[in-house]
């Protein structure tokens, strides 16, 4: 298993970013945040997640990113897992934006089951 560090890009203020409630909450809003990473690359892995969202809140788990200074957002470089209130996100959201899509790339799949926000959704291994 990896040990999984904070990658902080310099200038950015990560207070945010700290263990709360059996998690981790984030500094988001913002390209230019903190981020959680392993310390370790891998071409062959298993993701299962459990995730909550407060209301209006939009997150998701990057993978297959590069970091390489020449980059100043993971997202430029990898997917993402949608977390986000299909519910009570302030814009309309579409289909491949919504909890459980890879964003832009896939659709959440049909069984999909999204808890109210507030509560852990799991998202098995995938």
């Amino acid at each position: 298993m990896a040990r999984v560090q904070r990658a902080v890009p310099e200038g950015v203020d990560d207070r945010g970013l700290r263990p709360q409630d059996g998690g981790h909450r984030g500094n988001y809003g913002s390209d230019r945040r903190a981020d959680l990473a392993t310390d370790r690359e891998f071409t062959n892995f298993e993701i299962s997640v459990d995730w909550k969202t407060s209301k209006g809140g939009n997150s998701g788990l990057m993978y297959g990113v590069v970091e390489d200074r020449k980059y100043d957002a993971a997202w430029k470089t990898g997917p993402e897992y949608q977390f986000i209130d299909d519910v009570g996100f302030p814009e309309k959201l579409e289909e491949w934006q919504k909890a459980g899509a890879d964003y832009a790339m896939h659709l959440p799949n049909d069984q999909k089951e999204l808890k109210p926000v507030g509560e852990w959704t799991t998202r098995g291994s995938w």
